[in-house]
C-alpha cells in the first residue's frame, strides 16, 4: 500500500524498477488516498472506504501463508 502520489511516484522511480517479472505479478500494488491532514479532499469516510482495500489482501495473505 502506497499513501498518497509522492509515495507512489518514489516506489515506481526507486523500488519497482528492481523487481523481476515473476515479482511483480505475484504482488498487489494499491496507490491510495493520503492520509496527512493537508488532504482535505476527502472525507474520513472516503479515506476509510479507499483504505478498507488492504482488509481484503491482509486476510488473503494469512490464508496463503
Amino acid at each position: 500500500a502506497l499513501n498518497g502520489g509522492k509515495a507512489a511516484q518514489a516506489f515506481a522511480r526507486h523500488v519497482e524498477p528492481q523487481f523481476d517479472d515473476a515479482l511483480r505479478r505475484r504482488l498487489a500494488i494499491h496507490r491510495l488516498p493520503s492520509t496527512r491532514p493537508a488532504n482535505a479532499s476527502y472525507a474520513s469516510a472516503q479515506l476509510q472506504a479507499a483504505w478498507s482495500v488492504l482488509r481484503g489482501e491482509l486476510s488473503l495473505a494469512r490464508t496463503q501463508a
